[in-house]
């Protein structure tokens, strides 16, 4: 199928999830356990109760009935649970499209072979430099960049569709194009990210890491930077409509960064929290369009905005107040615009 076609019929089905609440696209914290400790993380809590194999998979029966075909496993480090394969493969039984986020480091051969027997649409593997020394400055944990490379290797090998994502911290911005230059020799993807999201508590610590503006200018193609822009200026994500998360401990939120408790799947079903008893703040979040977003709509940058209503709310406290972060992104790429201009 061609690609542009198969990206609009997905644009569509998306579309079409949204108007009648169909949760299409869930991400599922196992954990929040990790045997990294990144500096920038914005998981500040690790709760002592994680849902057992059993109620992962009642949830997931719940998520296939609701009409769930995405399914995201994150944490945290999912390969931290010991049973992580037996989520998994029960995932891959009832027909969800899995995909994996991963640091990398627990992946051996014998791991690589019971992943690839999943066939995840994607794993994508957290890189933070081009070199051990920059890698392991934001990790926390030494021989942790040779691991996460040796596991992406592993995986590759195996046929599976392998990707690095990078964050872009004041750290390690000065190895993107270094960065770059690895993944492209092991024939690997590279995706780049800057936004900092605050932490589940609700602290802004992680954007204390943030890149600054010259930073971006220096070290990166500003062109990259320009292709980040919102097409139609902020708008009203699918998050509560179509996408949603599930904590390691059963609560559900409108997505990961999204910091409302909608339910907890221990005390009601998921068809209850979604569809047939929503609370008040999934209500309201439902009930959002771009017109309410008054003060963002007028602001001279807001076709360069790809504003979080997520992140809007952990900063502010409101979902429909300018995010601060957003703003400083749509500020430097509306610049770079014009100085190009």
């Amino acid at each position: 199928m061609d690609t542009t076609l198969g990206h609009l019929l997905l644009r569509r089905a998306v579309e079409r999830a949204a108007e009648h609440l169909v949760p299409l696209q869930v991400s599922m914290e196992l954990t929040y356990r990790c045997n990294l400790s990144c500096k920038h993380c914005y998981v500040d809590c690790r709760p002592k109760d994680e849902l057992a194999l059993e109620e992962v998979k009642d949830i997931l029966d719940q998520l296939r009935a609701e009409g769930t075909l995405y399914l995201l496993f994150t944490g945290g480090e999912i390969l931290v649970r010991k049973d992580f394969f037996a989520i998994a493969e029960y995932a891959k039984e009832k027909g969800f499209i899995v995909m994996l986020l991963t640091n990398g480091t627990l992946i051996g051969p014998a791991v690589a072979r019971r992943i690839a027997e999943i066939h995840p649409l994607t794993v994508r593997i957290s890189l933070y430099g081009a070199t051990a020394a920059t890698h392991e400055a934001v990790t926390g944990k030494p021989g942790s960049f040779e691991a996460s490379v040796r596991g992406a290797s592993l995986l590759q090998a195996t046929g599976v569709f392998v990707s690095f994502e990078m964050i872009l911290l004041d750290s390690n911005i000065h190895e993107s194009g270094d960065a770059r230059c690895l993944a492209e020799k092991m024939g690997l993807h590279l995706q780049f990210g800057y936004e900092l999201t605050p932490t589940k508590a609700g602290a802004l610590t992680p954007q204390s890491y943030e890149a600054g503006p010259s930073q971006f200018v220096r070290f990166v193609d500003p062109d990259w930077l320009r292709s980040t822009r919102g097409s139609r200026g902020p708008g009203i994500c699918k998050a509560g409509r179509c996408i949603c998360s599930v904590s390691p401990v059963g609560d559900v939120s409108p997505c990961l960064l999204m910091p409302l408790r909608l339910g907890n799947l221990r005390q009601a079903s998921f068809a209850e929290i979604w569809r047939t008893r929503p609370v008040a703040d999934l209500v309201y979040l439902r009930s959002l369009t771009p017109q309410d977003l008054t003060r963002c709509r007028e602001c001279s940058a807001s076709s360069f905005c790809k504003k979080c209503l997520g992140t809007a709310l952990s900063e502010t406290g409101q979902l429909t107040s300018p995010s601060p972060s957003a703003c400083r992104w749509a500020a430097m790429r509306h610049q770079l615009s014009e100085e190009r201009r």
